[in-house]
């Protein structure tokens, strides 16, 4: 894709009008965040939000500083990934699909960063404004959203509720992409729940669908969660070959993997072998400039070494 990418921005380069610039940045900038390759996704981005603001396009820059931001969420730097979103909401200000996009968005940054508090506000904002809009597809988007952080907090018979009511309405837009998604967390919620027979049969269908749509990195997504049910159910054979099956299905998995694998062997009583997988986990972390996988894993190294009685490489960590 990026040797198509690179010939298409040099011929547009050449152009007179430079026509599309903007946009073939942006996919070249979608592309490296797809990938996990953050830094050159927010060059990218950054390079077309120029363009953007040079030409008054004003959902085009909020689109941007929105990606900007989830580049930056992922390298850790909660600064700039902050006032990216909040850019970026400023510039969508009266656009109230654009508003709840952006404001679902910010609420799962923050989820995902342990802000409980703001992560409900943004959603429960983002709910209601989906709701004024009267969009389905995105009502269902933030229901999902929801169960997920009330997931989090434990608040389970809430997260349920958000569930079902996000699943029917999907079966009401037929957006199957979504149904997989909120089946896929409902799985998890199971999880949780220590319902892992029933989690199996949420992932099972997501993961049908998923192969249906030919949509490779939820299939990825779906068999590691399906790998995490196993390994709870005791299979640690079984759960590695889902998360290896994973990894095998998009790269950005392989870390993932990577550090699932050295948790089972971990809890197995082989540190040695652990620490194996986890460095080679924090070498691909590094490689991506994702920090917040490389904190994950520093901290799972850390544990091994403690197995092995080793404190102070575990203290290191």
């Amino acid at each position: 894709a990026f040797d198509f990418y690179d010939r298409g921005l040099a011929l547009v380069e050449k152009s007179d009008s430079k026509f599309g610039m903007e946009s073939m940045l942006k996919l070249i900038g979608d592309a490296h965040l797809r990938l996990g390759a953050y830094a050159r996704a927010v060059s990218y981005y950054k390079s077309a939000l120029q363009i953007c603001e040079q030409k008054n396009f004003f959902a085009d820059q909020a689109y941007m500083l929105n990606h900007i931001g989830d580049a930056y969420a992922a390298l850790g730097d909660r600064v700039n990934a902050v006032a990216s979103y909040k850019d970026a909401l400023e510039r969508m200000k009266g656009n109230t699909i654009g508003e709840a996009i952006l404001l679902g968005n910010r609420g799962l940054f923050y989820m995902r960063a342990g802000d409980g508090e703001n992560a409900r506000k943004d959603l429960d904002e983002a709910l209601a404004k989906s709701r004024e809009a009267k969009n389905d597809v995105l009502t269902a988007v933030t229901l999902n959203n929801l169960g997920l952080l009330e997931s989090a907090l434990g608040e389970y018979t809430a997260a349920a509720r958000e569930f079902a009511a996000a699943l029917e309405l999907t079966d009401k837009t037929g957006d199957k992409q979504q149904w997989a998604v909120t089946m896929i967390n409902s799985g998890f919620l199971n999880n949780s729940l220590g319902e892992n027979d029933k989690a199996l049969e949420s992932y099972r269908k997501a993961l049908a669908e998923m192969e249906r749509l030919n949509n490779e990195r939820g299939q990825a997504f779906v068999l590691n969660n399906i790998g995490l049910s196993e390994a709870l159910k005791g299979d640690k054979a079984k759960a590695q070959q889902f998360y290896e099956r994973a990894g095998l299905l998009d790269k950005s998995f392989e870390e993932v993997g990577l550090n699932n694998r050295g948790t089972l062997l971990l809890q197995a009583r082989d540190g040695a072998k652990a620490i194996g997988e986890y460095t080679k986990a924090l070498e691909l972390s590094r490689a991506s400039g994702n920090r917040t996988a490389e904190a994950i894993t520093l901290q799972n190294l850390g544990a091994a070494y403690h197995s092995l009685r080793d404190e102070r490489k575990a203290i290191g960590m």
